[in-house]
């Protein structure tokens, strides 16, 4: 029976794949616990990564350890020094405070890398699967893999209803794609044309797309009407509900994470500010759901508090700001808004919302002209636009809520869907697209 190694795949929302996967594979993951004991399933537990290292390969590990904090620590001083220059402060970052907050991550990260070598050595492994290989969760793995040519294959957690972002995506060889693997699967060959296109800027990146379907639910799937949507939030149907939605900021770099976040915050301040200015703001009520990073318990009642504070000092009504209940902000919304490109614009393309993309500054600090318009198929399909700027949007978000535009992208929406076969198909149907595939490719 082949091995398959589970790479940061999340089990809770892709138990259906490693079901359908796991009748016919041995399956080899340290979080797939919660399936071992299932019957017709053929599932184990690698060993500890606290394995025993020989003295030089532990001497190699902690060499290694300090080269990598360093270069990290580098990039983090650069990031703070970059706001502060902008604001006129001298802040500065504690070196050993930073050294200890990243050791332990790094460590786990490369003892991650000697582990899986010693598994293959052991256990030879056909293929590996990943989970968002870009996230440091498995890119370490992912990338080891294609170290000792093992095949690797990416499913994302989300969907792709854009290309990547401008800053960097239209200067050739700039910097590669943010995926790992050799084979990545998409939801859609909508999802496939996106990224190919983004391809040719970078010819050493060996990346082959496939639009086998993402198995993971949209929102769509789940049948919740506006009128039901609103009575759960306790929300008035008869106000036009903007749902603004966040996005996740990659850590690829510490180099701007820091920043990503403080910018972030300033274009929500932005955004209250111009809806202050606009008649729009009578009679909406704005509704904020988080990305899930942002949405654990030790830091949500935080981000809660900062947004609805921002809010009043605008004298605009305290936004109602989510966690989760991402259904109920979808359906429930007149209109769905996001900083920056996010997974849930697909979910609400599917349920006929109309969508207004805000980009914030710092993923485009030169644009190419005309950037809004590159590679972004929904937005030349008429199903979603992109604002120049916060007062942009909210003035974007008037004009549209006509019932001339809502017409008209009830059209668009259907002609962008034949086209490219974007009608919903369960996670049942796609999953058993992939193991069909996988099945082809190792021989099966």
């Amino acid at each position: 029976m082949k091995n398959i190694f589970i790479n940061g795949l999340m089990p809770d929302r892709s138990q259906v794949f490693l079901r359908e996967l796991g009748q016919s594979y041995h399956l080899i993951g340290g979080a797939l616990g919660s399936l071992q004991n299932e019957p017709g399933l053929h599932i184990s537990d690698p060993v500890s990564l606290n394995h025993v290292l020989s003295p030089e390969t532990a001497q190699e590990l902690t060499q290694r350890l300090d080269k990598e904090v360093i270069n990290l620590e580098e990039q983090l001083t650069e990031d703070v020094r970059f706001l502060a220059s902008g604001s006129g402060k001298n802040w500065k970052l504690p070196p050993e405070e930073v050294k200890k907050s990243l050791y332990p991550r790094v460590l786990e990260l490369l003892k991650q890398e000697y582990f899986f070598k010693g598994l293959h050595a052991k256990q030879p492994i056909d293929i590996v699967i990943s989970g968002a290989d870009y996230g440091s969760h498995a890119r370490v793995i992912a990338a080891t893999a294609r170290q000792l040519g093992i095949p690797t294959l990416n499913l994302e957690h989300g969907f792709f209803f854009n290309q990547m972002h401008w800053d960097y995506s239209f200067v050739k060889g700039k910097m590669p794609l943010f995926f790992t693997s050799e084979y990545v699967n998409l939801d859609s060959m909508m999802e496939v044309e996106l990224f190919e296109e983004l391809l040719a800027n970078f010819p050493d990146q060996n990346t082959t797309f496939l639009g086998l379907g993402t198995p993971v639910d949209t929102v769509a799937g789940r049948s919740l009407s506006r009128d039901d949507a609103c009575a759960r939030l306790r929300v008035d149907p008869k106000k036009t509900v903007v749902t603004l939605m966040g996005s996740w900021i990659e850590a690829r770099s510490l180099s701007n994470l820091i920043r990503g976040q403080v910018d972030t915050l300033n274009t929500f301040e932005s955004l209250f500010a111009t809806l202050a200015e606009n008649e729009f703001r009578h009679n909406v009520e704005l509704l904020i759901k988080l990305h899930p990073a942002e949405a654990r318990p030790n830091v949500l009642p935080e981000i809660q508090a900062c947004l609805e504070n921002m809010a009043l000092e605008y004298n605009l009504p305290k936004p109602r700001v989510f966690g989760d209940r991402l259904p109920e902000v979808l359906s429930a919304a007149n209109l769905v808004t996001s900083i920056g490109f996010s997974s849930v614009l697909y979910d609400a393309f599917q349920l006929g919302k109309p969508i207004i993309v805000l980009i914030p500054p710092f993923l485009v600090p030169s644009p190419v002209p005309g950037w809004q318009q590159q590679g972004n198929i929904p937005l030349a399909a008429g199903v979603m636009e992109v604002a120049e700027d916060t007062a942009d949007l909210w003035k974007r978000a008037a004009d549209w809520l006509t019932p001339e535009r809502l017409d008209k992208l009830a059209e668009d929406g259907e002609n962008l869907t034949q086209k490219y076969q974007l009608q919903y198909r369960s996670v049942e149907e796609k999953s058993k697209n992939i193991v069909h595939w996988i099945d082809g490719f190792l021989g099966r």
